[in-house]
């Protein structure tokens, strides 16, 4: 079963024909023979373990999660910079470390691009209001266990939340497209500071930021999002050669797309140029006014 499966995958990601696609997912009797087995091996594992020999114990011991040590920091540099050994002084390191690292592209705004936002006519057309539908929805698809931002509300509490509660925060979202001003809470966002893997964990260059946003900004951006998606054909200004945080764009499919550019050109004698990017950190520069000016240029201005 193994080996039908991998063929009829192998065979799917070369054709994307819509039977092999058929085929494939018909070859999931694999996944329910090993879920099968896995059954059986577990069922036969927990019969086996006596309370006599204290057998019974022993998966417990092994469950257990090793605790997590935090060692004090510093920023290893040609000068010796005393070490961060407190919580609040953690905070301090790497908020400087993170204003150094992750800077906007330019202070100074461009004149042309100033121009350009300035010139947008008013809009008298407002945006539909959405329903309490559309939000019950949203909310019904988060994962329970999602991330609180600053905010502190789970999603798990809003999935609990009373129809009345509900209608309040439709009330709210409904304001803040009706006014188009985000509120500053709904921006703020929890910065957690993730060690990354095989590096020195002393070192403050050895921890990447994520950013966790509030649960209730998220929902309202999946909400206008289906706003966008249904009052606007998102197909002609996003190019087709763009597959990053697409829905049905994967990067197996973006490089099938490169290798059939390059044989194409292999098989018409050309040249085929390419130009490879590397970012190190990933992330060094923000883009302060560029966002805006394209916005303004591709999205109808209902949407802005």
């Amino acid at each position: 079963m193994v080996a039908i499966k991998r063929r009829a995958k192998s065979k799917w990601q070369i054709t994307h024909a819509p039977d092999d696609r058929r085929l494939y997912n018909a070859s999931n009797k694999l996944n329910v023979a090993l879920h099968t087995l896995r059954n059986a091996s577990f069922i036969a594992y927990v019969s086996s373990l006596k309370r006599d020999d204290n057998s019974i114990w022993k998966p417990l011991k092994s469950r257990k999660k090793p605790r997590t040590t935090f060692p004090p920091i510093r920023k290893n540099s040609t000068t010796p910079v005393p070490w961060a050994k407190r919580d609040s002084e953690k905070v301090k390191l790497f908020v400087n470390h993170l204003a150094e690292v992750i800077t906007p592209y330019g202070n100074t705004v461009d004149p042309e691009v100033e121009r350009e936002l300035t010139s947008q006519n008013q809009h008298s057309e407002n945006l539909q209001a959405l329903t309490l539908c559309e939000l019950k929805q949203v909310i019904k698809r988060l994962h329970p266990l999602k991330a609180s931002g600053s905010d502190l509300i789970p999603a798990q509490m809003l999935q609990q939340m009373p129809p009345e509660g509900l209608q309040t925060l439709l009330y709210v979202f409904n304001a803040i497209t009706r006014l188009e001003y985000w509120p500053v809470s709904l921006k703020r966002a929890k910065i957690i500071m993730i060690p990354k893997l095989g590096k020195n964990p002393t070192d403050v260059t050895s921890y990447r930021p994520i950013s966790l946003l509030p649960v209730t900004s998220k929902i309202l951006e999946r909400l206008l999002l289906k706003r966008i998606y249904k009052d606007t054909h998102h197909q002609a200004w996003v190019p087709l050669h763009q597959f990053g945080f697409r829905k049905a764009h994967s990067t197996k499919q973006q490089c099938h797309r490169l290798t059939d550019v390059i044989n194409k050109a292999f098989d018409d004698q050309l040249y085929c140029s390419g130009r490879l990017l590397g970012c190190q950190p990933s992330v060094r520069q923000i883009m302060a006014s560029e966002p805006p000016a394209k916005n303004q240029t591709t999205l109808p201005p209902i949407i802005l």
